[in-house]
């Protein structure tokens, strides 16, 4: 039986409620002639498949239409649906203030390639919870999707230690304790300034 790699593309508008890329993706062509059983699955997107896909299907994509799926808008619980079917996250966006796809994707443990702006070159560490490439470069996108399609062993690895990752680092109980770390100092500044700092540091550990 042939095993078809599934990879989730998420660069055309919101993904769930989140935005991620609203720009074309930079490549002429999937990167799967050796590897026809690999299919490219674009999550999300303004409107229905068929018309997200007659506004961006350029002519150079034509001979690959079989192993190109658009699903249009999509509830959430359908996205996870994709995330649970993905062996591959690609976010190839231009600009990302955060990456809320990012902690999605190593939550459900997927290899993630990113490009290495903003949220995702924040939260991946390249090589080992995630693969970054260079935005707006086709030839880099390309190689870091070969690289995953080609290698089963580095697709799990990277995918647990994401998921191992984002369990330890980007939960709210985490990121509630590095809120609270960040208001005490700022109150402290301030009140040592005012003569008054050992009683907030107090009531603060308190």
């Amino acid at each position: 039986m042939t095993r078809i790699t599934k990879v989730r593309w998420a660069p055309v508008g919101p993904v769930t409620s989140y935005a991620v890329s609203t720009k074309r993706p930079s490549i002429s062509a999937p990167p799967s002639r050796p590897h026809p059983a690999t299919r490219f699955v674009l999550v999300g997107g303004y409107g229905g498949g068929a018309e997200i896909e007659r506004g961006w299907m350029a002519d150079a994509l034509w001979p690959y239409r079989d192993q190109v799926h658009f699903t249009g808008w999509l509830s959430p619980g359908e996205v996870a649906r994709w995330y649970c079917a993905a062996d591959i996250l690609v976010i190839p966006s231009w600009y990302e203030p955060f990456g809320m796809v990012v902690l999605e994707g190593m939550l459900h443990g997927l290899p993630i390639a990113a490009t290495s702006v903003g949220g995702p070159a924040e939260i991946l560490r390249h090589g080992r919870t995630g693969l970054l490439f260079p935005p707006k470069d086709a030839g880099a996108l390309a190689n870091t999707l070969l690289n995953f399609i080609t290698n089963t062993g580095l697709r799990k690895q990277i995918g647990s230690a994401a998921a191992e990752e984002v369990r330890r680092r980007w939960l709210w109980p985490y990121l509630v304790k590095q809120m609270r770390e960040v208001y005490r100092e700022a109150a402290l500044t301030r009140w040592k300034q005012q003569g008054l700092g050992m009683r907030i540091n107090r009531l603060l550990s308190a």
